[in-house]
């Protein structure tokens, strides 16, 4: 049992016991049972004693159960409160990460097509620290679905700065083509979780519900990063867009986002 749920045993105990000496007590008073009679006559003190002890248990579980239930109320309303205070700042949030994004995915395309740039001349972009604050906050007191998502966003733009930074620093580092493309990949999932978060952020949808990835939600954010997926290719894994198919499958069942099983990736019209 869920250590948030009242126990229910109590009551049930206690209406056990209550029903049990009022049917005695019925059947006494119908003429059966003399001997019980006799009995209940002389353990008067003890049975009144009992019906006392199964009234406290039943009031006192009931009690029990309903200021539990009023806290979790409490606490329900007290974290929709907190979640529409950081829900506040989160659209200017995701602006901020698109922004950030963007600028990720301008230093790999030099470096795509222009493979000779001195790397140590980056300048790598950097998360805003009100942003992260924001998304912290909005983990923190979001729903499950939408914390969950906001926390995936978080972790991948954690890893997308760890590879910007060592492709900077790292002077041994090959930057051949398909680590690249591997890499412009990672930039428009990121990019494509957060414009599934947009209309929720700005209030246009009452509930986040993750559904199945589709590929039209990567081309739309490689477009929105300046990335030709067409273009961007390597002889090894093929272009970005072929690249990108065949990840969008795993990654609806690595993340086992809720939606049909088998639904057919749709075609780059």
């Amino acid at each position: 049992m869920d250590d948030s749920e009242p126990n229910p045993w109590p009551t049930v105990l206690g209406v056990g016991v209550l029903l049990m000496l009022l049917v005695s007590l019925a059947l006494v008073a119908a003429g059966g049972w003399s001997w019980f009679a006799q009995f209940l006559a002389g353990s008067a003190d003890s049975w009144v004693q009992a019906i006392l002890a199964g009234v406290v248990i039943v009031v006192t579980a009931w009690i029990a159960r309903a200021t539990e239930r009023s806290n979790q109320r409490k606490e329900e309303h007290q974290r929709q409160r907190n979640f529409r205070a950081a829900q506040a700042f989160l659209p200017d949030a995701l602006a901020s990460l698109g922004v950030y994004l963007a600028a990720c995915a301008k230093l790999l395309n030099g470096a795509f097509y222009n493979p000779q740039e001195e790397r140590q001349n980056w300048i790598v972009p950097t998360l805003e620290v009100g942003m992260r604050e924001t998304l912290r906050e909005s983990i923190r007191h979001a729903t499950p679905e939408v914390g969950d998502h906001l926390a995936m966003i978080l972790r991948n733009l954690q890893v997308n700065h760890s590879r910007i930074t060592q492709l900077r620093d790292d002077r041994s580092l090959v930057m051949d083509r398909t680590m690249l493309i591997s890499y412009m990949y990672g930039l428009g999932e990121i990019q494509a979780m957060v414009d599934r978060m947009y209309p929720f952020a700005r209030d246009e949808q009452q509930c986040f519900h993750p559904t199945l990835v589709e590929y039209s939600e990567f081309r739309s954010a490689f477009r929105s990063l300046d990335i030709d997926e067409d273009e961007i290719r390597s002889e090894l894994i093929g272009t970005l867009e072929e690249f990108t198919k065949r990840r969008v499958v795993r990654l609806n069942r690595k993340f086992q986002f809720l939606g049909p099983a088998n639904r057919d990736i749709p075609e780059k019209s």
